[in-house]
Formats: C-alpha cells, sequence, structure tokens
C-alpha cells in the first residue's frame, strides 16, 4: 500500500518489517529516487547510532524517510539535517498538545519529554551510480516507554491526558508537515536559523554534562553548539569541539 502525503513525498505502509531504514535502503538500491517515507506498525530489526536495538511498541512510531541529495552536499552538511529533524519532531509533539516547555532536545539527536527519551533518529548516506540519499529513521515513542536498562523513556501518552494519543500515521503526515520546512530553509539558508532554534530548545544548556568518546571521557559545561553541530564542551579554560560521543546529564 503506498499514497503520498501533502508535501507529495510518498508513503510506504507496512504492517511488519524488518527495519523501515533497511528497506529504504533496497528500495533506494533498487532504483526508487523520490521522497518517501517507509513506516511501519510492527518492527523485527530496528536499530539506532552505532547499531544499537530500537524497541518498537504497538502504537509507537517507526519510519524512515528516504531524501534524494544533490552530489554537492557535504557529509557535514547532510549531517545537519539531523537538527532539523529534531527540531520538527518536538514541534510534532507540541501539535498534539505536549507542553512547549516539556519537550528538549539532547545533542546530537534525541528529543526528551520532562527529561526522559521521547524519540531518537539516524541518519545513513547511500550512494549509486552518481545518485545520493539520505535515509533518515525516526523512532518516538507514541503509546508506550520502553523499558531500557541504559536510560529513563517517556512516551506521548503520558502528557495527553485530556486529549487522544495520536496513531503513528497522525503523526507521520504532521511531522512531515513541520520537517519539509525545516529542511528548506536548512538547504536555502543554512544551519544559522536551525542552529538558533535548537539552541532555544537544548537540554542542559550551560550546564556540566559528561560526554564518554571512545576513548575518554570528559566532563564540562555544555556551551551550545557551534556552525557545523559539533558539540561546545567548555573545560576550566579548554574549549573543546565534539563531532561524536555520548551526553549524560547529572540526573542519568
Amino acid at each position: 500500500m503506498s499514497t503520498r502525503l501533502p508535501s507529495g513525498t510518498g508513503i510506504r505502509f507496512f504492517e511488519e518489517i524488518d527495519s523501515t531504514s533497511l528497506e529504504a535502503k533496497r528500495q533506494f538500491n533498487a532504483g526508487l529516487c523520490t521522497p518517501t517515507w517507509f513506516l511501519a506498525q510492527h518492527q523485527t530489526g530496528g536499530y539506532g547510532r552505532q547499531g544499537r536495538a530500537w524497541q518498537q511498541q504497538p502504537g509507537n512510531f517507526a519510519a524512515s524517510l528516504l531524501l534524494p541529495i544533490s552530489s554537492e552536499d557535504s557529509a557535514n552538511k547532510l549531517a545537519l539535517s539531523s537538527f532539523a529533524c529534531a527540531l520538527a519532531i518536538a514541534e510534532t509533539a507540541q501539535a498534539f498538545h505536549v507542553q512547549a516547555t516539556d519537550l528538549t532536545l539532547k545533542w546530537p539527536n534525541d528529543v526528551l519529554l520532562q527529561g526522559r527519551k521521547l524519540s531518537g533518529l539516524l541518519l545513513e548516506l547511500m550512494q549509486r551510480q552518481g545518485t545520493r540519499a539520505l535515509v533518515i529513521g525516526i523512532g518516538v515513542n507514541i503509546a508506550y516507554a520502553p523499558d531500557v536498562p541504559e536510560y529513563a523513556t517517556a512516551c506521548l501518552a503520558q502528557s495527553l491526558s485530556s486529549h487522544p494519543t495520536p496513531t503513528p500515521e497522525q503523526f507521520l503526515e504532521t511531522l512531515d508537515e513541520r520537517l519539509q520546512p525545516l529542511l528548506a530553509s536548512l538547504a536555502q539558508n543554512g544551519f544559522a536559523n536551525i542552529r538558533s532554534a535548537w539552541l532555544d530548545r537544548a537540554a542542559n544548556l550551560g550546564s556540566a554534562i559528561t560526554v564518554k568518546l571512545p576513548s575518554e571521557t570528559l566532563t564540562g559545561i555544555f556551551e551550545g553548539i557551534d556552525e557545523s553541530g559539533a558539540l561546545i564542551l567548555r573545560r576550566d579554560t579548554a574549549i573543546h569541539h565534539i563531532t561524536s560521543g555520548d551526553v549524560f546529564f547529572a540526573s542519568t
């Protein structure tokens, strides 16, 4: 089954699949080169950063966007799309009556609800015979918060006592509506506006955080993100610009 959103982006629905991102990559390698969402009611092999498993319970959101891109865009420029996606997820949650003050963003790409993980996303770059595309995998806890030992989780339903919980299909339509203008702004105007909006929602900005890197763990003050999307960490008089790592707050 397939259809199309008001933006013109296609949708392919699946009752069950191994992974929406794997399916997006399969379709790209088979020749698909138009913007397309892949939405699944259930994934058997969902995954996130560094291959970590992503749990999807019934009623939660699991989708991937196949997004053709220019051959001229650098990998770093493409990575900035994750900030636009995180903003769009927060705006979508707010559209379904979650309080704006309850929603914050955690570097590099998590959305938090009252300090607990609501969603995550993963960008993967694909290339085929001179054609390039991003596969943007997004998971959002809508109806249930999974039990994850590593961190606290939240779901939209916990904050919607007086409003109906959206279905994954409803969430996708609103998410696409919020995401497309942000991606267009990033492409046309650069990162400055997206960066400013992201920092307005940033969790623990100006506070102490810990960043776990492959070879060391650093603790310092979270000063923001720079023009490349790198995290700025101040340790005494030293300033570190971190491009990859896991961030932990004092309460996590």
